[in-house]
């Protein structure tokens, strides 16, 4: 893509740093900071939740691709209580 992680952080307007302990896992970012970060970087909000390397993610993309925006979000928010309690709002 050719975008750097200090430039992608500079266009949704966190630190470098912040997006680095998304990336390894030490912070878990709201779904409007995923959806952020996604856009930026051109991809859907699937893609970079689900693993790529197995066949679950496959069928699981497959899946949300079909549907609408709104099912999409629905999906999201039904997966929210499952998901690790969101950390305390990043330094901007």
């Amino acid at each position: 893509m050719g975008l750097t992680q200090e430039a992608l952080a500079w266009e949704c307007g966190h630190s470098k740093s912040y997006l680095c302990e998304i990336e390894s896992g030490r912070k878990l970012p709201s779904l409007d900071v995923l959806f952020d970060i996604a856009d930026r970087l051109h991809v859907e909000l699937h893609d970079l939740l689900l693993d790529p390397d197995t066949s679950e993610r496959a069928g699981a993309c497959e899946a949300l691709r079909v549907c609408s925006p709104e099912a999409q979000a629905a999906v999201y928010d039904a997966l929210r209580p499952w998901m690790p309690p969101r950390p305390a709002s990043p330094e901007r």
